[in-house]
């Protein structure tokens, strides 16, 4: 089954949950560069996702905010019998 929008968006902001530079979200999410400048752009305005300034460069981190639509993606998709990763406490791992 191919990914659709709301499972793209899902798949950004996990792994973005510990902070991670452009360049790896672009990777590890196997997408084109104008496709993730959509979605970051999408998920910052949303306050979803947050950037933060690091030492050299810029950092991508997802906010409580993501945190909850994480957890909402993956009830629906437990409910639906479409679990593809393992449970995460992910408010866990977020910095408040």
């Amino acid at each position: 089954m191919n990914r659709n929008c709301i499972e793209t968006l899902n798949t950004i902001l996990k792994i973005s949950n510990k902070g991670v530079r452009k360049t790896q979200i672009l990777y590890k999410a196997n997408l084109s560069h104008a496709q993730l400048k959509k979605y970051l752009d999408f998920l910052t305005d949303k306050e979803l996702l947050r950037e933060e300034q690091g030492l050299v460069s810029i950092y991508y981190k997802t906010t409580s905010k993501g945190i909850e639509f994480i957890e909402y993606c993956d009830r629906v998709q437990s409910m639906l019998g479409l679990e593809k990763e393992r449970t995460h406490d992910y408010r866990r791992s977020v910095s408040l």
